[in-house]
């Protein structure tokens, strides 16, 4: 992303935009938005000497973003995301309703089948853990009663799946489910593996620590507690993948009802220590996203050829 580089922190700072999720643009999108990139990068050292290139630099962004609406239909939200009536929840605690989103609209959209669903729970900040229902198609809603203060966290991850991208005879191109050898006769033009996974915070009381790191397929992490959660503020995100912190990757956010919905208002990267800088300026319910994409191991090649996995941070932003 053409974000300004903090030269002290070396955390990149965000932009403002209202355009569909870099991670799902085609290459050729990308490719140009890899290019402006790296210019408004080096732009922001040159700032001091030559005036008003960071201006330019944040006009070559948005045309580049703006393009992305060229391809609406390669858009993909559909992947678990968690909410709960009560993200915040006095010292005493208090009741909350979890229930999971799938789909482009917040908080509800298309409904979610139990059998994708690998795990869902509710952690608490002393270790503990609840195995949460979900049964057939649904928003498998639970009730929750919360007693002890400090974060706890409500996770969610799919079964992993791959899909395939093959032709008939007729030459026709089709994305069907199974690995490559699960399609008989069939050309495979190319397969992913796909994963995805969410957690909502729930933080109980003033004094709540930042919570500390799940061990999920990927996360995103807060660095800060829930009492700096606030609109106007940095809040330091970190993005770990098989719990090793992820490098130079898109981190985008909206708000709860924000439009249309298949856009994000947030858009920033990770730097080399997997931390992206988020600045939320409203409060409310916000929901934060990670996409990656990686070639597959040379075992797993048989079977498909991309790893993909998403994963999803629902918080409370307050004034």
């Amino acid at each position: 992303m053409a974000d300004a580089l903090d030269s002290k922190s070396s955390i990149r700072e965000g932009v403002w935009v209202r355009v569909p999720p870099p991670a799902s643009l085609m290459k050729p999108t990308r490719f140009l938005s890899f290019l402006f990139s790296n210019f408004c990068l080096n732009a922001s050292v040159w700032s001091s000497a030559i005036g008003g290139i960071q201006m330019i630099c944040r006009t070559l962004l948005i045309m580049t973003l703006l393009l992305a609406l060229a391809f609406p239909t390669l858009l993909h939200g559909h992947e678990v995301k968690v909410f709960a009536s009560n993200l915040r929840l006095p010292a005493e605690g208090g009741r909350t309703t979890v229930y999971l989103g799938y789909g482009h609209r917040m908080p509800i959209d298309d409904l979610l089948d139990a059998q994708t669903i690998e795990k869902f729970e509710l952690l608490g900040p002393d270790g503990s853990t609840k195995i949460l229902t979900a049964q057939g198609l649904g928003v498998h809603a639970n009730i929750a009663r919360i007693d002890s203060p400090g974060v706890h966290r409500v996770v969610a991850v799919r079964r992993p799946s791959i899909y395939s991208y093959v032709y008939d005879s007729q030459g026709n191109r089709s994305l069907k489910r199974g690995g490559k050898s699960e399609h008989g006769e069939l050309k495979v033009d190319t397969a992913t593996r796909y994963q995805d996974c969410g957690v909502a915070l729930i933080a109980v009381g003033e004094h709540a620590k930042a919570p500390a790191p799940l061990g999920l397929p990927a996360e995103i992490v807060p660095l800060a507690a829930p009492s700096q959660w606030r609109a106007g503020r940095d809040i330091n995100l970190q993005v770990l993948v098989g719990q090793k912190p992820k490098e130079f990757t898109d981190l985008i956010a909206r708000p709860l009802g924000f439009k249309p919905d298949d856009a994000w208002s947030f858009a920033t990267e990770t730097n080399r220590d997997g931390i992206a800088r988020f600045r939320p300026d409203k409060a409310g319910t916000w929901l934060v996203k990670v996409s990656m994409k990686t070639p597959s191991k040379a075992n797993e090649s048989k079977d498909f050829d991309w790893n993909s996995v998403t994963t999803t941070l629902t918080l409370e932003i307050e004034p």
